[in-house]
């Protein structure tokens, strides 16, 4: 879905809090309820991101592949 990807990549590539992931969503006129199930999806079902501890998340960043040096 277009909508998550793009909520996804506008996420920061460090830990954030809730309170931010749902600023960017309501930029992109994502409800509320909407970005915490999107958030839970993207830690359970697609792996994208990992939960620190309450209302803490950061980003699964792909491991680089240093033999492709």
């Amino acid at each position: 879905k277009e909508g998550k990807r793009t909520f996804y990549q506008a996420l920061p590539d460090r830990m954030f809090s809730s309170g931010e992931a749902l600023r960017i969503a309501k930029e992109q006129k994502i409800s509320k309820s909407s970005a915490y199930h999107c958030l839970g999806e993207l830690c359970s079902k697609y792996n994208l991101l990992r939960r620190v501890r309450n209302g803490v998340y950061v980003k699964i960043l792909p491991k680089q592949d240093d033999s492709a040096e």
